[in-house]
Parts: structure tokens; C-alpha cells; sequence
């Protein structure tokens, strides 16, 4: 069995951590049971896709970066501000896309390898599961 997690994948109710989260793990019996956990991941990264809500945590918790001025563009141009976005430095939004981005091509490589190992048998997986927890930002347990 598979177990995978985020540091913050917080349920609804406030007792609902993280941490909650690794209970079916902690309280499995022993034997080829897998615990992911997932530097930083949500909920949602689990699913892959960026949303609004997640863009929306990103600019709360971010400090709003200023406007950078667009190359050409003159002292004043009031270009159609209305259909021209703003390009912002490191802009939260941004910044968070690529950083939920990068964690599910995490999850994903994790759910393959165990189902590489599984599935397939192939001891290539079980190794890429073992070796997950030495690189930064994942942490594996097996019982």
C-alpha cells in the first residue's frame, strides 16, 4: 500500500493536520506499506492542477510585487491597461504555479515508482522509492 501525503495538506476541521493525514500509515499493520510525504504539498497538489483557491493562498501569504515597466513602453503608456497584464517580478502567482507544478511531477514520480515496483516487479521502482527519502523535500518510510 501507497500512503502519500504534503506537510500541508490540512483537512477542513482544525484537527485535520498534516499530521492526521499519516494516521492510516501509523496505524496499518506492518508489511510492503509506503509512507510519501511531500515537502510542501496541499490537498489539491495531489491532483495536479492549479486553481484559483491556490492562487489565492499564494497572494495572501506573498508580499504583491510592483509592476515592472514593459520593454518599449513609454514613460505614462496607457496602452489599453485593460486587456495589457502587468508583468511582475516573481510575481506570487507565478512563483506558486511552478512550485505546485514541480511537486506533482514529485507525486507523480513516487505513485509510478511504487507501482513500478508493484505492478511490474521491477526492482528499479522499489529502488527509486528507497532512494526518494535521501533527495531534499521528500521523506519515505516503509513497515
Amino acid at each position: 500500500v501507497l500512503f502519500m501525503t504534503g506537510t500541508r495538506d490540512q483537512g477542513i476541521a482544525d484537527i485535520e493536520t498534516p499530521e492526521w493525514r499519516r494516521q492510516a500509515f501509523d496505524n496499518a499493520a506492518v508489511g510492503d506499506k509506503w509512507l510519501v510525504v511531500v515537502e510542501h504539498a496541499r490537498h489539491a497538489t495531489f491532483v495536479g492542477r492549479y486553481d484559483a483557491f491556490i492562487a489565492a493562498q499564494a497572494r495572501e501569504s506573498e508580499p504583491t510585487p510592483e509592476r515592472v515597466k514593459i520593454p518599449g513602453e513609454l514613460p505614462g503608456d496607457q496602452r489599453n491597461p485593460s486587456t495589457t497584464p502587468a508583468r511582475l517580478p516573481g510575481s506570487s502567482a507565478n512563483a506558486a504555479a511552478v512550485r505546485e507544478r514541480d511537486l506533482f511531477v514529485t507525486i507523480k514520480s513516487m505513485a509510478l515508482a511504487f507501482l513500478d515496483a508493484y505492478e511490474k516487479e521491477d526492482a528499479k521502482g522499489r529502488e527509486a522509492l528507497e532512494k526518494a527519502g535521501t533527495s531534499g523535500g521528500v521523506e519515505v518510510q516503509r513497515k
